[in-house]
């Protein structure tokens, strides 16, 4: 697989919009993608929620190949902070001290209010849930995709993945991991695709919105209880210690 090379553009958003047409100008002519770190907040007098040409512009450049992610809600550190956050916030450069200076629900509150600028403006991006305290709600929000991606090459088990197959939700797992080697034993709890976002996004096509794969994944999760974890472990130990005396008394 080849490497692609994105080029990450900072600060974008109305009040910058000379500068941003220029850099993607630049990488435009180059034949490079970009990742655009949008902010959705009013910052230096501008919104993107007052800017329809612009939103415009960001929704042709997410349909030509560019990524849209959302950065922060307005690019301001400090300006609701006390005690140390404050200290915090000002210590930190720009608008990177924008959440240091927020308390967490105060924080998620404002990420979620960029997202749903985005959402208005057609540019929906990653929503955050924030820290969920109840695992009821890790169950239900788990429960509620369509898919979970396992993105990890190298991952050895896949915690996360047995999780959400147990909340009856199909993953798609990067092949040569360990989640491949679950799903590829239980046909219809899910599937595996190349390193590569295509084919993961090809992978994902192909599981969404198919309801009776949520039964064969929860049926792959009852397949793997930690009893069966540690029989299995304490089996391969077992093992291990047979073949050890089993060479000490051919050597002996």
């Amino acid at each position: 697989m080849s490497a692609r090379l994105v080029v990450s553009v900072h600060d974008v958003g109305p009040a910058s919009a000379t500068p941003t047409a220029m850099w993607l100008d630049t990488l435009d002519r180059r034949g490079l993608r970009s990742s655009l770190l949008v902010i959705p907040g009013r910052w230096r007098g501008d919104s993107l929620a007052d800017r329809a040409a612009f939103q415009r512009l960001l929704r042709e450049r997410r349909a030509a190949g560019d990524e849209i992610v959302q950065h922060g809600w307005r690019h301001q550190a400090g300006v609701d902070a006390c005690g140390w956050r404050a200290v915090a916030a000002r210590s930190l450069a720009r608008g990177a001290g924008e959440f240091a200076a927020l308390s967490q629900p105060t924080a998620l509150l404002r990420l979620r209010a960029g997202h749903a600028v985005l959402a208005d403006a057609g540019l929906a991006t990653v929503r955050f849930v924030g820290h969920l305290r109840e695992r009821v709600a890790v169950a239900a929000a788990l429960g509620a995709a369509d898919v979970a991606l396992v993105c990890a090459p190298a991952e050895t088990f896949g915690l996360g993945a047995l999780e959400a197959l147990a909340c009856g939700t199909p993953i798609v797992a990067v092949a040569g991991a360990a989640p491949a080697e679950i799903v590829a034993a239980h046909p219809g709890a899910g599937t595996s695709a190349g390193p590569d976002p295509a084919a993961l996004a090809r992978a994902v096509a192909r599981l969404s919105g198919a309801a009776h794969l949520r039964e064969a994944a929860r049926a792959c999760a009852e397949a793997y209880p930690w009893s069966a974890t540690v029989a299995t472990m304490l089996g391969v130990h077992a093992e291990v210690v047979r073949r050890a005396d089993a060479t000490i008394t051919a050597t002996g």
